[in-house]
């Protein structure tokens, strides 16, 4: 299936989350973001709950409630819900999954650019004023 996404992931920009039709877009928390990042790199595919607090959260220990809410606000953001999940998918006792096509990582040479702000190669000089 070759869908265009209805989601694309900027996760340096200041709003990381841009619906690719209205153009509208949503602030990430870091986590959601992290999250979502893992997400699409196995999407279609369970990511287990044990992976994603290893790579998001590390060696801090915070409870399992920490990924849910995580979830949730993720889900809040791409318009989905817990009971209907159309993009998140929860499989019971192992992880989660992000349907395919739904959100798109797009690399920071991607992110559309002013061009009248093109910063010059030049290398400049500074003329000494005489005292």
């Amino acid at each position: 299936m070759n869908y265009e996404s209805l989601w694309q992931l900027y996760p340096l920009a200041r709003e990381q989350l841009v619906h690719v039709k209205t153009r509208s877009a949503k602030k990430l928390k870091g986590t959601e973001c992290r999250v979502l990042e893992i997400l699409i790199a196995q999407q279609g595919n369970v990511v287990s709950k044990k992976e994603l607090f290893e790579k998001v959260w590390g060696q801090r220990i915070v409870s399992e409630n920490s990924l849910t809410q995580c979830i949730a606000q993720l889900r809040v953001a791409l318009g989905d819900s817990g009971k209907e999940q159309k993009f998140i998918k929860t499989v019971p006792s192992h992880g989660y999954m992000l349907f395919e096509n739904v959100v798109e990582l797009v690399e920071i040479e991607q992110v559309p650019s002013d061009n009248s702000a093109e910063l010059s190669t030049e290398p400049f000089q500074i003329e000494a004023q005489p005292v």
